[in-house]
């Protein structure tokens, strides 16, 4: 570890491109006195993406973002006319900003997003961002690679969202690495969770359970199932470019249609940044 804090050092002084192009000259690691797994660590540090894939598609994470973090996301899903209207488009989206608060690695840190929820004339007399929601978040880490959530969607709005139920939620997320190549990872990450309302299972249940699981196949790409009361949704998310924090994800919702008739299919773009 002392060597290994040198070599960090190091890294600090020294262009992060030009130092990993010096690791992989030979002669370089004995003269740093780096092992070989010790190289390929500050390697994958220097390389890695500024983004990483998402690890669900319609349910909370046990995650949340802390003070420094912002974020933006909009996104686009296809509806069957038969389900909107011969009238109503067939393609609406949303559009989310948030920010986060505190930090959940010491005390707790708080989440909140502004959702604008259509994007389109939604058949409720209502323009492009006249119906907005607010949903909020606490969170802790539990442990390096699991962190757990208290969440309220929905708990305040404007327009057709003014009078949304509010959702309440618990979720624990964690995540681990099934591959020992800090190059090539492999990593799984998991998300198990309470709710009512959207979440529950009917009049029946106040509360009903929700899940996803993702497999991040390389460090730009993962694959995601998730299941809550609406169906089984499937999707693929992905870092098309290495230098930017920036995610794309394409998805099926309620594949299994245990809401609907018709499986919806829809893509969204979220961009984060750390100040």
């Amino acid at each position: 570890m002392r060597k290994l804090g040198y070599a960090k050092s190091v890294i600090g002084k020294v262009g992060g491109a030009a130092m990993a192009a010096a690791l992989m000259l030979p002669g370089t690691a004995s003269a740093l006195e780096l092992s070989a797994d010790q190289k390929r660590a500050i390697v994958a540090i220097l390389t890695a993406p500024k983004g990483a894939p998402g690890s669900s598609i319609d349910n909370p994470s046990g995650f949340g973002a802390n003070w420094g973090s912002v974020f933006f996301g909009v996104g686009g899903t296809h509806v069957p006319s038969d389900e909107r209207g011969p009238d109503a488009d067939s393609w609406d989206g949303s559009a989310s900003v948030g920010f986060g608060y505190g930090d959940s690695s010491s005390v707790v840190g708080v989440e909140v997003v502004a959702n604008i929820i259509s994007l389109t004339d939604n058949g409720t007399d209502s323009d492009v961002g006249d119906d907005t929601s607010w949903s909020a978040k606490i969170h802790r880490m539990v442990t390096d690679t699991s962190s757990i959530s208290v969440g309220w969607e929905n708990f305040g709005g404007r327009g057709a969202a003014e009078d949304a139920t509010i959702n309440r939620y618990i979720a624990y997320s964690g995540f681990t690495a099934l591959a020992d190549d800090p190059m090539k990872p492999f990593v799984f990450s998991y998300t198990i969770g309470v709710g009512t309302e959207r979440f529950n299972r009917g009049e029946d249940s106040s509360v009903g359970v929700f899940g996803s699981v993702a497999l991040q196949l390389t460090r730009q790409l993962a694959v995601i199932v998730d299941a809550n009361r609406n169906g089984t949704n499937v999707g693929l998310s992905m870092v098309p470019i290495n230098s930017l924090p920036l995610t794309v994800s394409v998805s099926a919702f309620d594949v299994n249609e245990e809401s609907s008739e018709n499986t919806r299919y829809g893509a969204s773009l979220g961009y984060s940044h750390t100040f």
